[in-house]
C-alpha cells in the first residue's frame, strides 16, 4: 500500500473529530436529529479549516446504513465509498475545472435520477464554487431554489464575496473560522503520539504559528520537519528547516529591548540575519512576541492557553514584563506593529528593523499623565495653603505735585476705581486728606511690600524743602495728562503722551517730538484749549507753549510719556517672568518632566 500523507490519514471521520468548528458541526447535527435538513448549504472559510471534510461527514450522516444519524458507523458500504470518493450517491465537483454552462447543464440532467440503491440522499459537493462563471451560476439558480426530492447541495468556497447574492440567498451559509494556535498544537501533539515520534512543545508552537490557522498546512509542515529530524523533533531543527525564528533568541531580544540595552539587541538582530533568517517571518514573530508580552500582563495564567501562550511561556513573559507599566507594554506593542508594517513596505527592511529595535530600546518610560497631573494639582494646592511671608499692598508712585506737610507721613494705600483715577489717602498733620492722581495705563500685577512703600516714601522730599531750593514750581506731565482725561481733553492728552517734555514749570511748557503730534499741538484751536486746561490744572493764568518738531533719528532715545510707560511695563513683566521661573512650584513642575523646558510665559494685563 502506498504512503498516505498525514493530512489525509488524519482527516476527521465524524463531527466529534472536527477541531475548532463546533458552531457549524452542532448546527448540522441538530438539523439531522430533528429532521430539518436543508436542500442547499454554503461553507465558507480560509484554506485547510475543514470545509470539504465537514461536507463529506454530513453526506455520511445522511446516507449511512443506520442513518440519517449524527454518528455514522464508518463500516457500511456507503460510509466506505464516501470516504474513498467512489460513492454514486455523493458527487464531488471541482468548480475551477467545471465552471461553464455546459457543465452545469450536465449536472442538472443528473438531478432527475433517483439516489443509488441503499442511499437516501443525493449529495452534490461543489468545491471552489466561486470559480463558476456568472452564466453557470444563473443556470444553477432554479435547481437551488426548487431542487428534486432527496437532493442536497453543499457549496464550498474561500471567497464568498464572489458568489452572487441570488445564489447565496437560496442557501444556508456557515462560516468556518481559522483555527487557534492552541487547537492546532493539541492536534499536532496527538498526531505525534499516534505516529510514535517526539516533538518539543516549542517546536509544535512554531509549526502551529506558521500554519496561520490552517490544520492542513500544519499537518503538512509537521510531516516536513519529521522527514528532516526523524523520531525526535526539536525547536532548533524546526527553525532551521522552516526558516522560522528561534523562540529563545526572540525572548532574549525582547528582554534586551525591555531592559533598554540597544547594543546587545542589535547584536541579536545581526545573529538572526547571519543565520539566513527571512525578514518577513522575523517581523511577524517580532510583532507576535510583543503582543503576547502585553497580553501576559492583562490575562491570567488560566486564560493564557486560549491566546496561544503555554504555561512556560507565560512565566517567561511575566518575568520579562516585571516592573513595566501597562502603558509601557501597550506602547511597545504599538511601536512593534507600526514599525514592522513600515519595514515590510521598505526597500531596506533589515535597516528599518534595526532602526525600530534601537528606537524601542531607547525610548523613555511612559508615565501615567493622569497621575502626573493629579500630583501637580496637589503641589499647587499645597503652595496656595502656605501662609504669605509678608503683607503686600498696591503702591502708586508719588508725583511731584503731591503736597505733604509736617513730619513724614505714614505708609499710603491706593484704591483704584472704575474711572481710571487712583484715589490716594495721605496723612497731613494728623488729618486725612484725599487727593486724586492718574492711574497707570498698564496695571501692574507686581505688588510692592510695606517696606518698599516706606522706602519710596522716604525718598519723597517734602514740598517745603523743594520750594526752598527752587523758586519755580515744576509740574509732572503724567499728572497733567491724567487731568486732561477727566476734562474732555483726550485728543490733546494722546498727543502729549507721544512727545518729550523739556520744560514744564510756572508759565512755560516746552515740548518736542514727531512732526504729526507737534503739528497738531501747534494748531490755533488746540493751543487755545491747551492754555485753558493748563490754567485749570495749575491755577496760573499766563502760559507760553513752545513746540519743536524733531525727526526720529536712529540712536535717539524716546523720552515721551508713552515710551516711559512702555519701558516700565516691559521691565515689570520681565521681573514677573524672572520671579515665575524662580518659583519653587514651577521648578518642581519642570523637574517632574525630565528634559522639558519653559518656552513661553504669558502674563495677563488689563488695558485702560
Amino acid at each position: 500500500m502506498s504512503y498516505l500523507v498525514l493530512a489525509r490519514k488524519y482527516r476527521p471521520e465524524h463531527f466529534q473529530s472536527v477541531s475548532g468548528q463546533e458552531h457549524v458541526t452542532r448546527t448540522l447535527g441538530n438539523a439531522i436529529t430533528r429532521g430539518q435538513v436543508g436542500h442547499a448549504y454554503v461553507f465558507t472559510g480560509p484554506r485547510g479549516v475543514g470545509k470539504t471534510s465537514i461536507a463529506r461527514i454530513f453526506a455520511k450522516c445522511l446516507n449511512c446504513a443506520e442513518g440519517p444519524t449524527l454518528t455514522p458507523c464508518l463500516e457500511c458500504a456507503n460510509c466506505r465509498e464516501i470516504a474513498a470518493g467512489t460513492s454514486l450517491a455523493v458527487r464531488e465537483i471541482d468548480g475551477a475545472s467545471n465552471n461553464s454552462v455546459d457543465n452545469v447543464r450536465e449536472l442538472i440532467e443528473s438531478f432527475r435520477t433517483l439516489p443509488a440503491p441503499g442511499s437516501k440522499y443525493k449529495v452534490y459537493i461543489i468545491d471552489e464554487v466561486h470559480m463558476l462563471s456568472l452564466s453557470a451560476f444563473n443556470a444553477l439558480l432554479k435547481s437551488l431554489e426548487e431542487p428534486p426530492p432527496h437532493t442536497v447541495f453543499i457549496l464550498a468556497t474561500t471567497e464568498p464575496h464572489k458568489i452572487p447574492d441570488t445564489v447565496m440567498s437560496r442557501c444556508q451559509r456557515h462560516d468556518l473560522r481559522a483555527l487557534p494556535i492552541s487547537v492546532i498544537s493539541d492536534c499536532l501533539m496527538e498526531i505525534a503520539e499516534r505516529e510514535k515520534f517526539s516533538i518539543e512543545p516549542s517546536a509544535v508552537k512554531i509549526v502551529a504559528k506558521l500554519a496561520e490557522g490552517s490544520m492542513r498546512d500544519a499537518q503538512t509542515l509537521l510531516e516536513r520537519v519529521r522527514a528532516y529530524s526523524g523520531d525526535t523533533v526539536t525547536a532548533q531543527e524546526v527553525s532551521t528547516i522552516l526558516g522560522a525564528v528561534d523562540l529563545q533568541l526572540l525572548y532574549d531580544l525582547g528582554e534586551k529591548i525591555v531592559g533598554q540595552d540597544a547594543s546587545n539587541a542589535l547584536g541579536l538582530v545581526h545573529t538572526v540575519f547571519e543565520s539566513g533568517g527571512d525578514e518577513a517571518v522575523f517581523l511577524r514573530e517580532f510583532v507576535g512576541f510583543f503582543r503576547e508580552l502585553h497580553l501576559a500582563t492583562v490575562i491570567g495564567a488560566d486564560q493564557a492557553t486560549s491566546f496561544g501562550v503555554t504555561a512556560d511561556e507565560y512565566e517567561d513573559l511575566t518575568r520579562i514584563a516585571h516592573g513595566l507599566d501597562g502603558n509601557d507594554l501597550s506602547d511597545l506593542a504599538d511601536m512593534a506593529r507600526e514599525g514592522a508594517d513600515r519595514a515590510l513596505r521598505s526597500s531596506f527592511p533589515r535597516y528599518a528593523l534595526e532602526s525600530l529595535v534601537v528606537r524601542m530600546a531607547s525610548r523613555p518610560r511612559v508615565k501615567d499623565l493622569g497621575k502626573m497631573v493629579g500630583r501637580l494639582r496637589e503641589m499647587v494646592a499645597a503652595e496656595k495653603k502656605k501662609p504669605s511671608e509678608r503683607a503686600v499692598i498696591r503702591n502708586t508712585p508719588v508725583s511731584s505735585s503731591a503736597q505733604t506737610l509736617g513730619k513724614r507721613s505714614e505708609p499710603r494705600s491706593t484704591v483704584i476705581g472704575s474711572t481710571g483715577i487712583a484715589r490716594k489717602t495721605v496723612a497731613l498733620s494728623g488729618k486725612e486728606t484725599t487727593q486724586e492722581v492718574r492711574k497707570d495705563r498698564i496695571e501692574s500685577s507686581v505688588s510692592t511690600s510695606v517696606g518698599e512703600a516706606n522706602e519710596a516714601q522716604e525718598r519723597t522730599a517734602p514740598i517745603e524743602s523743594l520750594q526752598e531750593k527752587s523758586p519755580k514750581k515744576e509740574y509732572a506731565m503724567a499728572d497733567f495728562v491724567a487731568y486732561l482725561y477727566t476734562q474732555g481733553g483726550e485728543l490733546i492728552a494722546e498727543m502729549l503722551r507721544c512727545v518729550t517734555t523739556v520744560t514744564f514749570h510756572d508759565g512755560l511748557l516746552r515740548i518736542e517730538g514727531p512732526e504729526f503730534q507737534v503739528g497738531t499741538l501747534r494748531e490755533e484751536t488746540t493751543v487755545v484749549k491747551l492754555k485753558k486746561l493748563l490754567e485749570g490744572f495749575t491755577g496760573s493764568p499766563t502760559w507760553k507753549i513752545e513746540a519743536k518738531s524733531v525727526a526720529q533719528v536712529s540712536g535717539r532715545t524716546d523720552q515721551s510719556l508713552k515710551a516711559t510707560e512702555k519701558h516700565e511695563a516691559e521691565k515689570k513683566i520681565a521681573e514677573q517672568k524672572k520671579r515665575v521661573l524662580a518659583d519653587e512650584t514651577v521648578k518642581r513642575v519642570v523637574g517632574f518632566f525630565p528634559g522639558s523646558k519653559i518656552e513661553r510665559i504669558r502674563l495677563k494685563q488689563k488695558r485702560v
